[in-house]
């Protein structure tokens, strides 16, 4: 697919504006912050607005909402109304996200768990497991990081954490970068394991139908996160017909994936670039390709691919700088 010079230029202003400023500081993850007399629940701002700060007790956060104790009442938050929370944590949970900034990963398991020795809350428990979770993902350490999942599924079924499992996202990667599931994983009993497993066979020559139909089976059955996680990784099914493939079939895909949290979202436009640009739209394949690792990474093999493919899309497309500037942010 063609696009008009004034089109092109502008993309390419767009993009290259995208990557030098820091337009997505403000992420819909809750971030941690200590705060003294109570708890606070930052509420992202409207547009030219000034955000609201809601002040109590967090009972809970599971699922896709915080429950806030304001004078004896419950209040639900959505999560993605959320910009930050503030509450009391252990030294260790600060310092382990600062080593998880940090690309520290080894460090900050030392941290983590060192705050998930001190902790009770069983919500802050969750938020901690989901960093220890990350970490081991970004390690390599496949059944380590999946049991820490599996602990959060444990007491909150819809956990959105099921997206710090080492899901494949791109069948294109090498194999020692990539989970590597057997067979048996896709009839486990947990659904940590199958959905992992089921993301990892996909594109499996022996295995994929029975990985497809696993996938399947926990869009329709399961909760929460692991629903819309296994509805994004059959998207790869989806984007895979390239006879059949049309922009219009991307398009509501992409409009599908921005209902989600941003990290979901970031998996969606993620697969949404790599189907534009088999369809040719450089513009739009670019612009989906950097929004993941730029807004919500995910594992950094795959938002080391999406960069490279970027750069990619970029130079084929007549934009040497842009692809330049994209390529110096590849690890």
């Amino acid at each position: 697919m063609t696009r008009s010079p004034a089109v092109l230029k502008t993309a390419a202003r767009l993009l290259l504006l995208w990557v030098s400023a820091s337009v997505f500081a403000d992420a819909d993850e809750p971030v941690p912050a200590v705060v003294a007399g109570g708890d606070e629940i930052e509420l992202s701002p409207p547009l030219l607005g000034r955000p609201e700060v809601l002040r109590g007790t967090i009972d809970e956060l599971a699922g896709e909402s915080v429950m806030l104790r304001t004078r004896g009442v419950l209040k639900p938050v959505p999560l993605r109304d959320v910009r930050r929370l503030r509450f009391t944590h252990p030294a260790g949970y600060d310092e382990g996200l600062r080593q998880v900034r940090a690309g520290e990963w080894r460090l900050a398991i030392v941290s983590l768990t060192s705050a998930l020795a001190v902790e009770s809350r069983p919500w802050v428990l969750r938020e901690i497991r989901a960093e220890l979770a990350a970490c081991r993902r970004n390690l390599g350490e496949w059944d380590a990081g999946i049991r820490e999942v599996e602990e959060i599924l444990a007491t909150d079924p819809d956990s959105r954490h099921v997206l710090q499992l080492p899901l494949v996202w791109d069948e294109r990667l090498p194999l020692e970068q990539r989970y590597p599931a057997g067979i048996e994983e896709l009839q486990e009993s947990s659904v940590a394991r199958r959905l992992t497993a089921g993301s990892a066979l996909l594109f499996d020559t022996a295995h994929g139908d029975a990985a497809a139909a696993a996938l399947l089976n926990l869009r329709k059955n399961g909760r929460g996160g692991v629903v819309r996680i296994a509805e994004l990784q059959l998207w790869r099914v989806t984007i895979a017909q390239r006879d059949t493939l049309q922009i219009s079939d991307v398009e509501r895909l992409q409009e599908r994936s921005r209902e989600f949290s941003r990290a979901m979202r970031g998996a969606g436009e993620f697969l949404c670039g790599r189907a534009y640009r088999q369809l040719g739209d450089s513009d739009r394949a670019a612009a989906c390709l950097l929004w993941m690792p730029l807004a919500a990474p995910l594992d950094p093999a795959t938002s080391s691919m999406a960069l490279r493919e970027a750069a990619e899309v970029l130079e084929e497309s007549g934009r040497p700088d842009a692809a330049r500037r994209i390529r110096s942010l590849c690890p």
